[in-house]
């Protein structure tokens, strides 16, 4: 799935409503600081349509009512194609922090997930497409590239490439996604960990302590997108292709302890 046109609603458009940020830091102390923000659940987070999307013959488009993120106590649930039509869905549900200090921090994430039933071709009320995430810092204000990483885990049956984690690598000649390695569906609960490293240009991607190769990203965007710098954690879910059948499976990911730890570089000694 394309993200040349991911996350549009970064800068607040006028399709969407939506503006950032969820916290925007405004002091600053002289020395920066480490900075940790964390939750049980996806509470307070943005749910948004991503552009992985279909509709069959005779279907109305995709729209928003067809993807939500419900939270309990401990843990949250991503939901796409809630009414069973005949569309593929894509849920996305991020959290953002406005700061146009973002790039001075080394960013590791990480959250929880679990699929709750294992897909297969044998007909259900659930089937899957993708679970995906990342993590990305958009310059607004200078180079306009969206700097991150993103993995997708294919969880379509009937694909060859079931079971495969993909990382994003903003190329076109690599079809925007590139194999990194394999994980079995399952049910049991997974943790992925990313690092963004922006002044090594340098990323890391650990699934339960399991190294998974990524790519350090810088991705052109659109006009629309506004002139702050705001950074990003996502989970993500696309529901299963439906061809041109009326009706399609629902899909759902479970999403819970996510962290996020802003480290700052070393002051650089202007004198060595």
């Amino acid at each position: 799935m394309s993200r040349r046109n991911f996350l549009k609603v970064l800068g607040g458009t006028a399709a969407t409503g939506i503006t950032l940020p969820v916290w925007t830091n405004t002091a600053r102390a002289a020395e920066p600081a480490t900075m940790h923000f964390a939750g049980t659940n996806l509470d307070g987070w943005y749910t948004v349509l991503g552009d992985g999307l279909w509709h069959a013959t005779g279907q109305a488009p995709v729209h928003v009512d067809d993807v939500v993120t419900h939270h309990t106590g401990d843990h949250s649930i991503l939901f796409a194609n809630v009414q069973k039509r005949g569309v593929m869905a894509h849920n996305i549900t991020y959290t953002s922090i406005t700061d146009e200090t973002a790039l001075d921090y080394l960013h590791t994430v990480r959250y929880r997930f679990r699929l709750p039933y294992i897909p297969h071709t044998q007909g259900a009320s659930h089937n899957a497409q993708t679970f995906e995430g990342g993590f990305f810092i958009w310059d607004g204000s200078n180079t306009r590239l969206d700097y991150g990483l993103a993995f997708q885990w294919i969880l379509n049956p009937w694909m060859s490439t079931y079971g495969q984690i993909r990382c994003w690598a903003s190329d076109p000649t690599s079809q925007w996604w590139a194999p990194s390695g394999y994980l079995a569906p399952d049910t049991e609960w997974h943790t992925i960990n990313m690092v963004l490293d922006y002044r090594h240009r340098s990323t890391s991607m650990l699934i339960d302590n399991v190294d998974y190769p990524s790519l350090f990203t810088e991705t052109p965007k659109s006009e629309s997108w506004g002139q702050e710098m705001a950074a990003r954690l996502q989970a993500e879910i696309i529901s299963i292709w439906p061809g041109n059948n009326a009706q399609a499976p629902e899909h759902l990911v479970e999403v819970k302890d996510w962290d996020w730890t802003w480290q700052p570089y070393p002051t650089q000694n202007n004198n060595l």
